[in-house]
């Protein structure tokens, strides 16, 4: 959100800086919490809608398909710009193809707003650590999947015609760590990577139990996604900050 501030003041060219329009929405935002706390607002429980949790689940099997790629993709930035980029061009075949991006696009969008309206039903119920980094995660990506197709399809292609490559997503030639702007790309991007695959994760674990696996096998399981999700961000955050193999 704080991303999504900054590229959105600078498409309205908003005489205002960022950090003050940050600042005004969370102290509003935080007033509204407090008043609606005050008043003993709670919204009920309410049953989970199994059918909107498979199709959910269903349409998070094809973005899978394009997050696996895309993460290898970037983890091939350890290796150079020019790597990556021939890696990118090859996807790009399919995923910029006129009939795979619009489909594509709706597709995420169907899963912020499908993703919302669970997470709101299952904040309402006592939940496990899992549960929580599930919600939670979810509620970072739909967050980031905003931010990132406005920052990609509006600032970068349509107003300013920037090319999305390696020098765009490092924020070239300042970077991500010597611009003050860009730094916030850094948790930005990091964030972004570890709760995509811990979220898969959470999801992963949940089915096991509904499928009579011992919790002792999916927690163990859901574990060691958790510390597979920290490594790859790990890797692809210092690639994106300029370590090369």
């Amino acid at each position: 959100m704080f991303v999504s501030t900054g590229v959105v003041s600078s498409l309205v060219h908003s005489p205002l800086p960022d950090l003050w329009t940050w600042s005004i929405f969370w102290l509003v935002l935080g007033i509204g919490a407090a008043v609606a706390s005050s008043k003993g607002q709670s919204r009920p429980p309410g049953a989970m809608t199994g059918r909107l949790r498979v199709v959910h689940g269903i349409s998070a099997l094809a973005i899978l398909l394009f997050v696996a790629f895309h993460l290898t993709n970037h983890l091939f930035g350890l290796f150079g710009p020019v790597i990556h980029a021939q890696v990118m061009a090859i996807g790009r075949l399919v995923y910029r193809s006129r009939f795979v991006e619009p489909v594509f696009v709706a597709i995420l969008l169907f899963q912020v707003a499908s993703g919302f309206k669970l997470a709101w039903r299952w904040s309402a119920r006592r939940l496990d650590v899992a549960g929580v980094l599930q919600v939670g995660s979810g509620a970072y990506l739909a967050a980031f999947i905003l931010t990132h197709l406005n920052s990609a399809f509006v600032s970068a292609r349509w107003v300013h015609g920037i090319p999305t490559d390696w020098a765009w997503a490092t924020g070239a030639p300042e970077g991500l760590l010597m611009d003050a702007w860009n730094i916030r790309l850094l948790p930005h991007y990091a964030l972004g990577v570890f709760f995509v695959i811990a979220h898969v994760f959470c999801g992963l674990r949940t089915v096991l139990l509904a499928h009579g696996v011992r919790s002792s096998i999916a927690n163990q399981v859901w574990a060691c996604g958790l510390l597979g999700a920290g490594g790859v961000s790990l890797l692809i955050t210092a690639a994106l900050c300029g370590l090369r193999i």
